[in-house]
């Protein structure tokens, strides 16, 4: 009898550690999928940040055209003279 109890506390033992070890994996992959979604948010966040510069670089340049477009239109007398004058 003392060695069914001696199997039955192994067999426990067994299903304990295998319990554990299934625990392990599980924190394991959940670890894991947070940080995927941690990486994703991560690059969202940088392809955001990109499309605004982009946005405010287009901006800029189609303000810059619109400046240098009325500077060009001036009449000579307006325009500066010297080194300045294009």
């Amino acid at each position: 009898m003392n060695r069914l109890w001696g199997w039955i506390v192994a067999a426990f033992a067994i299903l304990g550690a295998a319990l554990l070890h299934m625990t392990g994996q599980r924190n394991k992959a959940r670890e894991t999928a947070k940080r995927a979604r941690v990486a994703v948010q991560a690059s969202e966040a940088n392809r955001h940040a990109d499309h605004a510069a982009r946005k405010a670089q287009e901006a800029a340049r189609a303000q810059s055209k619109e400046v240098q477009r009325e500077a060009d239109e001036r009449d000579s007398g307006t325009r500066p003279s010297g080194t300045l004058r294009r």
